[in-house]
């Protein structure tokens, strides 16, 4: 998951053009998932920071963006999907539900302070490397967005809605 292109304009990359670079790697069935940087594919390199590092290398080359790219693998992003604490509440519709992917998991000390932080109804918990987020007001009224989390976790994140995270994961499962 690449952070933070084709959003209002900015840092622009055609998902067609990514595809292709991605492809001229080591990379194989590259397939991508609406246009704001969602990347399916399989690598023979079994370090998700490599991979991620060989893609913010061709995006930054290629394209002239420095971005940050989020990795996971399918077993992670399985468990994902079955770890959403929000999904065990009673009256949630997953139209309102987020998950912000965090690039490292963040320390006790600034889990602690995100959890101070209150915006209406919206309710944030950190699993691991995940920030499960339900915005029953809808998310683009919360305060507690992307920018926020990264800065208060102190850690690259990007953020996807609940259908996207299982697109991709029904993406990464060959469906």
């Amino acid at each position: 998951m690449i952070r933070g292109i084709n959003v209002s304009g900015q840092k622009s990359i055609k998902m067609a053009d990514l595809r292709e670079e991605c492809a001229a790697t080591d990379m194989a069935n590259v397939r991508t998932y609406i246009q704001s940087g969602n990347l399916v594919f399989n690598s023979a390199l079994r370090s998700s920071g490599k991979v991620a590092g060989v893609i913010e290398g061709l995006i930054k080359k290629r394209f002239g963006h420095s971005v940050a790219v989020l990795v996971r693998t399918v077993p992670e992003l399985d468990t994902v999907a079955r770890s959403n604490p929000h999904l065990k509440k009673t009256g949630v519709d997953p139209r309102h539900l987020y998950v912000t992917f965090l690039n490292d998991k963040p320390s006790k000390q600034a889990t602690a302070e995100l959890r101070e932080f209150k915006s209406g109804r919206d309710e944030l918990q950190v699993v691991e490397r995940e920030v499960f987020g339900w915005f029953p007001d809808g998310y683009g009224r919360s305060k507690l967005n992307n920018n926020f989390i990264e800065k208060t976790l102190k850690t690259p994140a990007t953020t996807r809605n609940w259908r996207t995270v299982l697109t991709l994961l029904d993406m990464a499962h060959g469906k």
